[in-house]
């Protein structure tokens, strides 16, 4: 009678352990598909943010070449137009890259990163 006690307890005991075993693979599986959806979304964030910034940066250079042309000394205000627009051109670039590293802290597969490549 002891050892049938016994018997019905453990296997009681490994039902309720592997219960939880179970109950814990699905979470981190809900998770994890969660935060791939995560990635691709914010990746596409970071690639609308970056379109408009560089909309701006050459909408900002295009008004900027109109008002350098009625200057009088129209030479200088264009160059410095030009290294004005570079400048923020690369702030735009490296914008989107600290945007894409941050992303990359998502949980994601090997397919999401070839899909984020190609944006």
């Amino acid at each position: 009678m002891r050892i049938a006690k016994l018997v019905v307890f453990g296997l009681v005991f490994v039902f309720v352990c592997s219960f939880v075993v179970f109950a814990a693979k699905g979470n981190e599986t809900e998770t994890a598909q969660g935060k791939e959806g995560n990635f691709g979304q914010c990746i596409s964030d970071a690639a609308v943010i970056k379109n408009s910034c560089y909309s701006t940066v050459k909408d900002t250079l295009a008004s900027c070449k109109a008002s350098a042309k009625n200057m009088t000394e129209s030479k200088p205000a264009l160059k410095d137009c030009k290294a004005t627009y570079k400048k923020d051109n690369k702030q735009c670039k490296l914008d989107f890259k600290s945007a894409k590293k941050e992303c990359n802290k998502i949980k994601h597969s090997f397919m999401d990163s070839v899909k984020a490549s190609m944006k």
